[in-house]
């Protein structure tokens, strides 16, 4: 593996680290501050901010990447017409969000809350200036923004509840930590190589993309479903209090998400350039990704099962104890969710991204029927167990269920056999000339 991509993995792990310590910080004291009814209210917002979010991203994530990488557009012309699209998209999602605030609950406070989600994903989402930097390889740049804003956002929670402000206020850390990541973002931006051709909308680019993006972003509007039904469906059939008691151990499974993005936020460009050059290379690099993605998730699984109890009581405190069994569940989809964003980008980039929509559908429909099941009879462990059946078969047993999945399949089967000898996959990780 070469220096750089090593680098660029280890900058992208700091990154998302940060970002994990400095969101569960903020998180916890926010959880311990206000108690799990408020944590529950601000749980289920930002639920249905996240499945009304296909609205704004559009799907075209990795396909903007793609294009600034490959450099068969103008940089400029994507940018331009990848953010108009967003802003559009934005403001969609943004009345959808006020309409069902309006519809769930009286409370002017949340109203308010929904314009912080709506502002915070404005900042993130809809101005591209961070797929430039990443279709750039500059790493450093990103981490730097990351470090900096959140270093803020922490410093701005801390001293709102030492002064205890009330949860609006302090839940303004979200939309300032966004909007200065961005400023810093465009300055790195206009620092390094300039963008080739003009701000102009381009069409074809738009239209075409729209197309492939397409599966994705129906994927997107229903596999939010999927992640956010849990809580939404607890919040339905027991009470808020229960909602914060599930989002707690939520919130710390589903961090070891961004290990999955980290890695694969350094390894996607390259990833693209050995599809496009070398079959063999492609499919070589990405099971020796693969395994090391594997054993790096079941590792942590078994972590964080294992000291479960320790974690809940010292973050959280004592009015959670609730959640300790939630959490040692929901450990077991660390092992899931880790390597399956590489599965994902092995998807969209063998073109095969119309998959994602019959996986979603698959996903949403299991775990809605298995909640409706499970959180009436085992209350918010039924619902721990829902979203980890979900997710074996959504993640995992669907791309065995389709014959031209063969190539992910085949990343799969071959990935899973790495086990059997971790310090060879070590070795070979470390030893890859990528």
């Amino acid at each position: 593996m070469t220096h750089k991509v090593l680098n660029n993995v280890f900058i992208y792990i700091i990154e998302r680290v940060v970002t994990i310590i400095s969101g569960l910080l903020c998180f916890v004291m926010i959880a311990r501050e206000f108690g799990p009814a408020d944590l529950g209210a601000l749980s289920t917002i930002q639920s249905a901010s996240a499945a009304l979010m296909f609205m704004v991203t559009l799907g075209l994530d990795r396909f903007i990447v793609k294009d600034l990488v490959e450099g068969k557009v103008s940089s400029k012309s994507i940018e331009y017409t990848a953010t108009v699209l967003r802003f559009l998209g934005w403001s969609i999602y943004s009345i959808g969000l006020f309409l069902f605030i309006w519809h769930w609950s009286d409370n002017p406070q949340y109203m308010f809350l929904a314009g912080i989600e709506s502002i915070t994903a404005f900042f993130i989402h809809v101005i591209i200036v961070r797929y430039s930097l990443e279709s750039k390889h500059k790493a450093k740049e990103l981490s730097i923004s990351l470090i900096i804003s959140r270093g803020i956002s922490l410093t701005y929670v801390f001293l709102a509840i030492i002064f205890k402000a009330d949860l609006l206020i302090t839940c303004l850390f979200l939309p300032i930590q966004s909007a200065i990541r961005l400023l810093l973002m465009v300055y790195f931006y206009n620092l390094n190589d300039k963008p080739i051709g003009k701000f102009t909308f381009n069409r074809d680019w738009a239209r075409n993309n729209i197309k492939q993006a397409f599966p994705i972003m129906l994927s997107g509007a229903i596999f939010p479903v999927f992640m956010q039904a849990d809580v939404l469906m607890i919040s339905h059939y027991l009470d808020e209090a229960h909602v914060g008691l599930y989002s707690a151990p939520m919130k710390l499974i589903f961090q070891s998400s961004f290990i999955g993005v980290a890695i694969m936020s350094a390894i996607y460009p390259l990833l693209v350039y050995r599809n496009k050059n070398s079959e063999s290379d492609f499919t070589n690099t990405a099971i020796t990704v693969g395994r090391a993605m594997i054993l790096l998730s079941i590792t942590s699984s078994l972590i964080l099962f294992f000291t479960s109890k320790y974690i809940i009581i010292i973050m959280f405190g004592s009015d959670y104890q609730e959640s300790i069994d939630v959490m040692k569940i929901l450990s077991i989809i660390v092992a899931i969710v880790i390597p399956s964003k590489l599965f994902s980008s092995v998807l969209i980039i063998k073109g095969l991204s119309k998959y994602e929509l019959p996986k979603s559908i698959f996903a949403v429909l299991l775990n809605i029927t298995l909640n409706s099941i499970l959180i009436p009879l085992y209350s918010i462990e039924g619902a721990a167990i829902s979203s980890v059946i979900a997710y074996i078969f959504s993640d995992l047993i669907f791309y065995f269920l389709f014959k031209k999945l063969s190539v992910v399949r085949y990343v799969i089967i071959k990935s899973i056999r790495g086990l059997s000898s971790p310090i060879l996959t070590i070795k070979n990780l470390l030893g890859s000339k990528f």
